[in-house]
């Protein structure tokens, strides 16, 4: 048994729980030039569902047109689903709309991760569809009553500030959105270093305005950072200590200058920063609408002989093999001096920026290219060991946190995510998993029912009315503790359809 054959059958086993796989098959398929790989049959309702995996990404256009199409009208207790690998669906769009149109189901391999159903087959388990809870606003009630008064964050206040007029505003999305720029801007300013930088989240926000003009249901990444970073804050605040002890292995300063909320604060808000690069691609394909046109975005490797990106290389590179030797003991030399685990860790992460296919890789490089870039300046220097110490270990968190990246990490030793290490990546993870509330326009795709962080850890409770969105999401829940380990607090997901929570 392979891996693929294993992820397919562990995937039967949970979402086909009333199939059985059939090794002989009936004889109206038997017949046909078409096989597909497994077949499932549910004895019960005697229904029939093949899976035919073209991990190319490809339909075969005689089989379909011809033969399965046909059968699925001969046969109304037949479905078929389609499997292909990631890299193929993503390479190929045109797959996701044939299967559309025939009333095909559609899933995704994605190696050692999971099958993600990208179109649910109507054979598939629990179809239903439930109300879900409303809240005004884009900023959940649960997550909320958490972040007032948390006195032991500097900018607490900033905080309650913000908590008490986003109350007052409602579905008012404008109103909003000036007061998540003010938030942040007034969140930047708290320390002078990172002053001025405002301007990099901006890009991201005309962006998603931008996206909105082509499709109003666009995933939503300014709201969704900021209410990341709000729900991270009372995680930050009840293990404080926790967290210091973690940064102070990374610190190049006087650890009084240490401010641990800082750098969940640079994590949260630049962690989609890459996504406009990661997007262009496929928002000017679908702008243009022409098949016969090839749109092909790649970085130039004339980037990476620029000053600030070689600094940010190195010091990266640096922090990255830290933390695979995992020495608790020791303590980082802020890059310093070169070594050849670094260099193969930038090796890999450079080939991933410039295939844009990884919005974490890219926010991870351009936010500390930027910040590498602005410091240079020599009335900047004394703002140097504040950047390092911050910056990089919010940047390295970025780049681990795209599930689609993680069989990589795992194979440079990055993951599973060392949370003694880099604590502040596992938080990231964890909470970049379950906040998809109105991600898709003012419509909530999810409701938090509950956020709880006491003296064990977060237990968010998440419900869905849309079993079909469910399924899409619910690969990176059963994933995510898997890519965490040694964890000091528990960081525990609930989550099901409405009322099953």
């Amino acid at each position: 048994m392979n891996a693929v054959d294993k992820l397919i059958r562990d995937h039967v086993g949970t979402a086909f729980s009333d199939y059985k796989m059939l090794e002989d098959v009936p004889k109206w398929l038997a017949e046909e030039r078409w096989k597909p790989e497994y077949l499932l049959y549910n004895e019960k309702e005697q229904r029939f569902l093949a899976l035919d995996m073209l991990l190319s990404g490809i339909i075969p256009a005689f089989q379909y047109q011809k033969i399965v199409t046909r059968l699925l009208r001969e046969h109304d207790n037949f479905r078929v689903v389609v499997v292909v690998f990631e890299q193929s669906y993503e390479e190929h769009p045109e797959c996701e709309e044939f299967c559309e149109s025939a009333n095909i189901g559609l899933k995704v391999v994605i190696p050692e991760i999971g099958i993600q159903t990208i179109i649910r087959c109507d054979f598939e388990p629990i179809s239903e569809k439930k109300g879900l809870t409303r809240e005004p606003g884009w900023f959940p009630r649960s997550i909320l009553r958490n972040v007032k008064g948390l006195k032991n964050l500097g900018f607490h206040k900033v905080i309650d500030e913000f908590v008490d007029e986003v109350s007052n505003v409602g579905d008012d999305q404008d109103k909003t959105l000036l007061l998540v720029q003010k938030a942040i801007d007034a969140l930047l300013q708290y320390h002078p270093s990172f002053r001025g930088n405002f301007g990099q989240f901006m890009k991201l926000a005309q962006f998603e305005r931008l996206l909105r003009v082509n499709d109003p249901q666009a995933s939503d990444h300014v709201f969704h950072s900021f209410r990341v970073f709000l729900a991270g804050c009372p995680v930050i605040s009840k293990f404080y200590e926790c967290f210091s002890e973690s940064q102070k292995k990374l610190c190049i300063m006087n650890e009084q200058g240490l401010c641990v909320e800082y750098v969940w604060f640079l994590t949260a808000i630049f962690h989609d920063i890459g996504r406009p690069k990661e997007g262009a691609q496929q928002f000017i394909v679908s702008t243009l609408d022409d098949e016969d046109v090839e749109i092909s975005i790649v970085g130039r490797q004339d980037r990476w002989t620029r000053r600030h990106n070689i600094d940010t290389r190195r010091i990266l590179g640096s922090l990255g093999a830290f933390v695979v030797e995992g020495n608790a003991a020791a303590t980082w030399d802020g890059g310093t001096i070169d070594d050849e685990e670094a260099k193969e860790l930038c090796a890999e992460w450079i080939n991933i920026y410039d295939s844009m296919k990884s919005h974490a890789v890219i926010s991870a490089f351009d936010f500390l290219g930027d910040l590498f870039r602005k410091a240079a300046a020599a009335d900047e220097r004394k703002h140097r060991p504040f950047i390092v110490t911050h910056a990089v270990p919010a940047a390295l968190a970025i780049l681990l946190h795209d599930w689609k990246i993680w069989p990589s990490m795992k194979s440079l030793r990055l993951m599973p995510v060392n949370a003694i290490m880099l604590p502040m990546a596992a938080l990231l993870i964890y909470i970049d998993t379950w906040d998809n509330y109105k991600r898709r326009g003012e419509d909530p795709m999810t409701f938090v029912k509950k956020y709880i962080v006491d003296c064990k850890g977060a237990c968010v409770t998440i419900e869905w009315g849309d079993f079909a969105l469910l399924s899409k999401d619910e690969v990176g829940y059963k994933q995510y503790g898997k890519h965490l380990k040694n964890l000091s607090f528990r960081l525990d997901i609930k989550y099901g359809l409405v009322g099953t929570v």
